[in-house]
């Protein structure tokens, strides 16, 4: 089976986009693989390709406040425990069909009063919850919270297991794109016996890739009637960022995967002939594409706490216990740092934009983003020069943020279940785009549309 790759940006990944800094890999998009065993498909590709895997720990964790104290780690570790318990409390009540159709935020607050909700370490901690759904909690429905995680947040010392690569995801990807990683124990046995014999083999063949070339539509003419052709892709080639005109041609196919990020299939700008049918245009209207901003910083020293993996800012001005609705709600405005330091031994920082956050530093000029930058950096600079006097002065080389929101092949980060969407929506959800009639092929977990996309054509 031939299969062509046809990619519209002008690199392989998509929101999978590995950079180095200071030769040290800094992953612009997916950082962390999820959930991760050993039977898990990724994990399999890297050990296949003798990648290595390093553990992180969410909860390791140094508080800061703003005027530039540290907050005991007692304080920090009580705010984690407390957001926890209020979580498991709210989703037993949903599952008790105490569950009208609220956000998870709304019921959260609803396990606690006023002054427990707005303490900054527990804001903090729902920012976390706010990067790792790419949405706030206000806008996030309770059936995000699946019940592995309320049965493993209840076991003492249980941790979230979360690992990222030695490479970056980049190690992953080189290994698809060379067909070596799906020469694996998973592979073997997920090629159905139906296939055998129709031409679909494991292979370490590399892949044939077209990059910049932009899918505008795509046509299935056995479903207009006409029997002795296919499918055709037209497609528009050319650099987005080149001054040359771009040139449409079309290629003609026996199939067609696609694999594209919600947000563009929300947007509409790839058509498909004849049009998808209503369930599954539904099914893309009733997800959510939520957002996540990193802001990678390079300095000429570190100045930093380095023995938690985690710095965490403490912004009470950003912790009002109840925000409007009509109003974001900024407590993940650049509140949490990974510390590379911790990881690497680099003098690298990188600072997220997290739920409704990410959107307002997406509409922050440069200039207005540097001085929040400077801002957050002064809270932690004050903290650390009372351990050392020298660690008050810094000198910020280099940065860089992120902006999937607006990047035309993405259009958001990653999906997320909305409020209003309960368990039953969503299975229904994936049942539309899973179904054995199928014409096309989404798949939303985390923000590897690219590389799981590859595996499983492969």
């Amino acid at each position: 089976m031939d299969v062509l790759v046809l990619e519209g940006r002008d690199r392989v990944g998509g929101r999978v986009n590995t950079t180095f800094w200071d030769g040290c890999p800094v992953d612009l998009g997916a950082s962390w693989l999820h959930d991760h065993e050993e039977e898990h498909p990724l994990s399999i590709m890297a050990e296949t390709l003798n990648l290595r895997l390093k553990n992180t720990l969410f909860e390791d964790g140094t508080g800061i406040d703003l005027k530039g104290n540290f907050i005991e780690r007692k304080k920090v570790d009580k705010g984690a425990n407390f957001l926890t318990k209020l979580i498991v409390k709210a989703i037993k009540r949903r599952r008790n069909g105490k569950w009208n159709g609220e956000d998870l935020e709304s019921l959260l607050k609803a396990e606690t009063d006023a002054a427990g909700w707005a303490r900054p370490t527990v804001q903090s901690w729902c920012a976390d919850f706010d990067f790792e759904f790419g949405v706030s909690l206000s806008k996030l429905s309770p059936a995000a919270i699946n019940k592995d995680w309320v049965d493993s947040a209840q076991e003492e010392g249980e941790d979230y297991n979360m690992v990222f690569l030695d490479t970056g995801y980049k190690g992953i990807i080189d290994g698809i794109i060379s067909g070596q990683a799906t020469e694996n124990k998973f592979m073997r046995t997920r090629i159905p016996a139906s296939l055998a014999g129709a031409g679909v083999e494991r292979t370490k063949r590399p892949l044939h890739i077209e990059l910049s070339h932009k899918v505008l539509e795509i046509i299935d003419h056995s479903r207009l009637g006409e029997a002795s052709r296919r499918c055709t892709i037209r497609v528009e080639v050319g650099n987005e960022s080149s001054s040359e005109e771009k040139r449409i041609i079309e290629i003609e196919a026996d199939a067609v995967i696609v694999s594209v990020p919600l947000g563009v299939l929300k947007s509409r700008l790839m058509k498909f002939n004849p049009p998808l049918s209503a369930p599954k245009l539904a099914a893309i209207d009733a997800a959510g594409m939520g957002n996540a901003v990193k802001v990678v910083m390079e300095f000429d020293k570190v100045f930093w706490p380095t023995s938690s993996e985690f710095l965490i800012i403490a912004d009470e001005s950003l912790c009002s216990p109840y925000v409007p609705s009509s109003e974001p709600q900024n407590r993940g405005l650049l509140t949490i740092f990974w510390n590379l330091t911790h990881v690497w031994g680099k003098k690298i920082l990188v600072g997220y934009g997290l739920g409704d956050a990410a959107e307002t530093i997406d509409q922050m000029s440069d200039s207005e983003l540097e001085t929040l930058i400077h801002s957050r950096l002064q809270s932690i600079s004050a903290a650390a020069s009372k351990i050392n006097p020298a660690n008050r002065e810094y000198n910020l080389l280099r940065w860089h943020r992120t902006k999937w929101s607006s990047d035309p092949f993405s259009m958001g980060a990653y999906s997320y279940v909305p409020k209003g969407v309960n368990s039953t929506g969503m299975f229904c959800y994936y049942q539309t785009f899973y179904s054995n009639s199928f014409t096309l092929v989404t798949l939303q977990s985390s923000q590897l549309s690219f590389s799981l996309f590859l595996f499983f054509i492969l």
